[in-house]
């Protein structure tokens, strides 16, 4: 501003006033927009949520800190625990209901550096303020704050369900080292049956007796199923592993079902239909699996989520592939979070 305050002042050929002029000139001018901006935030809330703001910078009792800095404090954990609680404290941040009101005469920038400020000044020295710049401090850090704890949950769960998925893996590749000796071995036991039914020389009559002389039929049938037990299909990613980590997921997804609106673009429907079935069925103990939408399951994920000789899709593995096809979405953006920044819609800044 005192840039071009001075810039204008010379190219109409006005008299250049000392420095400080202009610098008491600029600083009234910012000083009024500053209490401009905390008198058009204070006015926005409602008397219940002017309570519910002044309440963040109360000490509960049996508590060393106030509200406001338990809020901003960010998840420090990789668990469906700490997930659950990012959750509670986007839900607490939401019951202030500050997410309602309409900022549209409000300028972003200006906006965006007072919520900035609340977020960053001690929750002390936002309580003697007075009440029109507290209040619309507050209101500006709980608007903002609304993105931030969405930003932190989503990301939080990005990297549970990695952690899930990796610690399957992890669990798949030891096992997988730990049984090949056990392939290996009933593997050649079949090669020196088939050896011996492949010999021309032998009459084809004979062939069954002189094998299962040479290696009993029960043995020949257990290395049988020792191969199929053992050997995985090419596409094979650890999915049996990751099905055995339902609890873990379970201990996240009812509060994730109930906090988060996902919404996708076309390419994100499928995943959202599986999502939609899964909140239908949240709460049934014992739910008909036979309505599950399946557009979304692939090829590696079926034999698992469709079991052969059962009626219905599995319920686990139904869980656990929608929530890997989700994260799959949220990283290609096909399926979103309006009020995130970070997990938002791409298309709205095209």
């Amino acid at each position: 501003m005192f840039d071009l305050a001075t810039a204008r002042l010379v190219d109409r050929k006005v008299l250049l006033p000392g420095v400080t002029v202009l610098e008491r000139l600029v600083a009234r001018v910012r000083d009024r927009a500053a209490i401009r901006l905390w008198h058009l935030l204070a006015q926005l809330p409602t008397v219940a949520q002017q309570e519910k703001l002044e309440a963040l910078l109360e000490v509960p009792d049996g508590a060393r800190s106030r509200h406001l800095d338990r809020l901003r404090r960010a998840p420090s954990r990789i668990s469906g625990p700490a997930l659950v609680t990012a959750l509670h404290r986007l839900d607490e941040i939401r019951e202030i209901g500050i997410g309602h009101l309409s900022f549209d005469h409000i300028p972003p920038n200006r906006l965006r550096a007072l919520a900035r400020y609340g977020a960053a000044a001690s929750a002390q020295a936002i309580a003697q303020m007075t009440p029109e710049r507290r209040t619309a401090t507050l209101v500006a850090f709980a608007h903002a704050f609304e993105q931030i704890a969405m930003d932190d949950a989503l990301d939080l769960l990005d990297l549970v369900i990695s952690e899930i998925v990796h610690d399957a893996q992890h669990h798949g590749e030891k096992e997988r080292i730990r049984t090949l000796r056990d392939l290996d071995a009933a593997a050649l036991q079949l090669w020196d049956a088939l050896q011996v039914l492949l010999d021309d020389s032998v009459d084809i009559s004979v062939v069954r007796q002189q094998t299962f002389a040479q290696i009993p039929r029960d043995q020949v049938l257990e290395a049988g199923a020792q191969v199929v037990a053992l050997t995985r299909p090419p596409d094979d990613k650890y999915y049996p592993e990751l099905v055995e980590r339902y609890r873990r997921v379970r201990r996240f997804l009812p509060t994730l079902l109930s906090h988060v609106a996902f919404e996708g673009t076309q390419a994100g429907q499928p995943v959202l239909a599986a999502w939609r079935f899964l909140t239908q069925i949240e709460h049934q103990r014992h739910p008909d699996m036979q309505h599950a939408p399946l557009d979304m399951v692939p090829a590696a994920w079926r034999r698992l989520v469709l079991p052969r000789h059962e009626p219905e899709p599995d319920r686990r593995a139904y869980t656990l592939c929608t929530m890997e096809r989700l994260q799959d979405s949220l990283r290609r953006r096909d399926v979103f979070v309006s009020k995130s920044e970070r997990w938002g819609d791409p298309r709205i800044k095209l």
